[in-house]
């Protein structure tokens, strides 16, 4: 049987260098893109994380419709909280769960969300 070597998701954006921008703020670093000036696709990697990021007309998805949500295990949710507030990220509040994970949560300019954690169980 085969197997999987790893996932690489791809994010849909309405403006990928609005997403490219967001994502370095994060941490990671662009590996390619399909265009210099007018991006509709790139990749991102940080750590051993791959993420793909492709342009898509977003506007006819209601204002509250669910969006995707990636999790990211990290090895210290309170030094991350540090590391982004040094990129000028701002009131970021870490909380436990009642499932015994440690994490935060942001959203990009599509709502699409970055959970980071770290299971205390």
């Amino acid at each position: 049987m085969a197997s999987i070597q790893s996932v690489h998701p791809v994010i849909m954006s309405s403006d990928v260098g609005k997403t490219l921008d967001f994502l370095s703020q994060l941490g990671f670093t662009v590996e390619f893109r399909d265009n210099l000036t007018d991006t509709k696709y790139a990749g991102v990697t940080r750590d051993s994380v791959e993420l793909h990021i492709q342009w898509n007309d977003l506007s006819g998805i209601p204002p509250m419709a669910d969006r995707p949500t990636l999790r990211f295990v990290v090895d210290s949710v309170d030094d991350m909280v540090e590391e982004l507030e040094s990129e000028g990220f701002s009131g970021i509040e870490p909380f436990a769960t009642p499932w015994g994970t440690y994490e935060f949560h942001l959203q990009d300019h599509d709502r699409n969300g970055y959970q980071f954690y770290v299971d205390r169980s």
